[in-house]
């Protein structure tokens, strides 16, 4: 088994849960978004855009976090850019619902991606909504 981890920052205590799934794919033989799982969380709402990335052969697991101004929010995968240097997942939070807590909340996520052959380097791009 091929392990690879490329951490940019620590990971943060969550509280409450949601879940959405994404089918998108940057090519045809690109990444396929297999899971995504959202949680929210009212702690450490200070630490910011943070992302880390485990590669296990085929598939890639994103864990990471950013700050939203309400709790109700949830990640989606809005892209996938390819180019010979790798894969950049675009991430946004999405709102949902229309009674919402207004509170800082701290939203963290895991996006499964699965490729058919050998995973490309992935870095994740924040993108506001």
């Amino acid at each position: 088994m091929q392990r690879r981890a490329a951490l940019k920052a620590i990971g943060v205590s969550v509280l409450a849960g949601a879940t959405l799934t994404s089918t998108a794919s940057a090519t045809e033989d690109g990444p396929r978004v297999v899971d995504v799982d959202s949680e929210i969380s009212t702690e450490n709402t200070d630490a910011g855009d943070e992302y880390s990335v485990e590669y296990d052969g085929n598939t890639v697991i994103i864990t990471g976090g950013t700050t939203v101004p309400e709790s109700c929010y949830e990640a989606e995968v809005v892209g996938i850019d390819s180019s010979s240097a790798g894969d950049v997942v675009q991430v946004a939070p999405h709102r949902y619902g229309e009674i919402c807590t207004q509170v800082i909340s701290r939203l963290t996520f895991e996006i499964e991606l699965e490729y058919d052959d050998e995973p490309n380097d992935v870095s994740v791009e924040f993108v506001d909504q």
